[in-house]
């Protein structure tokens, strides 16, 4: 075990086989709500968390010169993935409303674990804030 959001190994294993499940049978997100069927940035974000390795882990930096130099950051996606995450951390600590669309969708989000992981577990956790990574390839190419 990596994380002490689990109480027992059968659990973290659990969490692991349910993640390798959901990747191995994904579809690509093609007209469908976001996170049916498909596992997003943020997801992988949560999982590579709740495995005790580095948020960005698996994330690759922008190196296009092109896209660098008319204003992507070099870490877009983990730092969106990263504030998208956040706000689902921070919608599972308020109180959960019936019928609220905030918590189907934090549902939905919480699917591809299948059971493993609640919503008290997310509310939980607590992560850091990544910054953007304005672009550095503006001085490299002067």
């Amino acid at each position: 075990m990596t994380n002490t959001i689990f109480t027992s190994k059968e659990q973290y294993l659990s969490f692991r086989a349910a993640w390798a499940k959901s990747v191995n049978t994904a579809q690509p997100n093609r007209n469908k709500m976001p996170y049916d069927g498909c596992v997003a940035p943020e997801q992988h974000m949560l999982y590579n968390i709740l495995r005790g390795k580095h948020p960005e882990c698996g994330f690759t930096r922008i190196t296009n010169h092109n896209k660098l130099n008319n204003g992507t950051w070099c870490n877009h996606a983990s730092f969106y993935a990263n504030m998208r995450l956040r706000s689902f951390i921070d919608t599972a600590k308020e109180p959960k409303k019936e019928g609220s669309w905030l918590h189907e969708r934090m549902e939905r989000f919480l699917s591809v674990f299948e059971g493993t992981i609640t919503v008290e577990m997310l509310a939980s956790l607590k992560i850091d804030k990544i910054n953007p990574i304005s672009n550095i390839s503006k001085q490299e190419a002067a």
